[in-house]
């Protein structure tokens, strides 16, 4: 498909990461984030696949790398680049941008109103883990109305801003990551100091 668009959305790559394990956990990961980076860091090029049936978690975060190899084989005028932190501070504006960039009605409306995907772990995860034993992947309330299912959902389930990242995993997150972050700020034109604080 040599005429695709293509579109990327970065994130800092750190917070990506701890929204990553933080996913790990609610799948019964017990590891400490640092104990699950640590671990990523030490696993060989040969053992891509050994960590949650995905490529070591690290390697999501090399943009620079693989924006360079989307590059080789597309013109840029075919790709777009976007920052999440300006998708979440203007949907809208970004959004207009994706469908002119796609050459589709650039004032369809989209609902704003709900956030999709969002990161939740569990509260108490010894029950999460007798719910996956007995249940597999699907929920307890699978089979309550929405609204319902939504209340529960809130009980049984604490969102990301209840989990800190300690300053020490942080930077030892942004030392792996700072030659790939200062590659990508050159590449796609943007100050991306601040995914180095």
């Amino acid at each position: 498909m040599p005429r695709a668009k293509l579109i990327f959305v970065l994130r800092d790559p750190t917070e990506r990461l701890y929204t990553q394990y933080l996913r790990s956990v609610r799948t019964g990961n017990r590891a400490t984030f640092r104990d699950w980076v640590v671990q990523a860091m030490q696993l060989k090029p040969d053992r891509r696949q050994g960590m949650q049936r995905h490529p070591v978690p690290l390697d999501c975060g090399l943009y620079a790398t693989h924006l360079q190899q989307y590059f080789q084989g597309f013109p840029r005028e075919q790709v777009r680049i976007y920052l999440y932190e300006d998708y979440r501070a203007d949907a809208r504006a970004v959004l207009r941008d994706i469908f002119g960039f796609l050459g589709v009605n650039a004032d369809h409306p989209v609902d704003l109103s709900r956030r999709h995907n969002e990161t939740l772990v569990p509260r108490f995860r010894a029950w999460e883990r007798l719910r996956q034993r007995m249940l597999g992947q699907t929920p307890l309330t699978a089979w309550l109305p929405a609204p319902l299912r939504r209340t529960l959902r809130g009980i049984y389930n604490r969102g990301k801003a209840h989990y800190a990242l300690a300053p020490e995993d942080r930077r030892l997150v942004i030392d792996y990551y700072r030659d790939e972050i200062l590659r990508t700020q050159e590449l796609i034109g943007r100050d991306l100091s601040a995914w180095l604080k």
